[in-house]
């Protein structure tokens, strides 16, 4: 429960310092697009492979493409932990490797159609060639609806705290898009995410277009 505390109150936080700090200087259009596997070992027990493509210029060219894996813990009925390390390929520029840990929560109730979830993220980057290393605490807040059987829509906000003796918030998300059931082992996400940088001497503003496909594996 104190963990469960301690993202709600950094989601807040960021929440109320986003419209004074965030003076946007250029926008950008991005599009991701990316497959997803997960694959059920144990009961409480699953790994996970991403593979990610991202375009950004206008989504006239590659920014970056990615591999992640990653192992879930189901630790109980609302909490779960995940390790995950990805490596990230970035045309004309330094690949770097990234390791996060997850905290999850989940909370739902039976013939309710409300989800919400939390996510509190640990993340250090480091580029191979280099020093630039970067830490964040992250804190994800998402509300999602049992619209149909077919589709479910979503929202979500996310703060970034950056970490490495700077210690003030980064990034600030904002995300809503729908889920689409096309089996029972396979759905399709499309959303769209305002993404706004404050604290830096230029706060870029991103506005992405995504494509997920996620495959599970019993």
């Amino acid at each position: 429960m104190k963990a469960r505390h301690l993202s709600l109150s950094i989601f807040f936080v960021g929440i109320i310092l986003y419209p004074f700090s965030a003076i946007s200087q250029t926008t950008d259009y991005e599009l991701w697009s990316g497959v997803s596997v997960t694959y059920k070992v144990a009961k409480k027990h699953r790994l996970e492979l991403e593979q990610q493509v991202r375009f950004d210029d206008r989504i006239s060219s590659v920014k970056n493409t990615f591999t992640a894996f990653g192992w879930r813990w189901k630790m109980n009925k609302r909490f779960s932990f995940t390790p995950t390390y990805r490596y990230t390929f970035v045309p004309n520029d330094d690949n770097h490797g990234r390791i996060s840990a997850d905290l999850n929560y989940s909370w739902d109730k039976k013939k309710f159609p409300l989800r919400v979830k939390n996510r509190l993220r640990y993340q250090n980057r480091s580029p191979f060639d280099g020093d630039r290393r970067k830490s964040y605490l992250r804190n994800k807040l998402s509300f999602e609806y049992n619209a149909s059987k077919l589709v479910d829509p979503f929202i979500a906000g996310e703060i970034f705290y950056r970490l490495d003796r700077r210690n003030e918030f980064r990034i600030w998300r904002f995300n809503t898009g729908l889920t689409w059931r096309i089996n029972k082992r396979v759905d399709v996400r499309t959303f769209y995410r305002l993404e706004q940088e404050f604290n830096k001497k230029s706060n870029d503003r991103f506005h992405i277009f995504g494509l997920d496909l996620a495959w599970k594996i019993n």
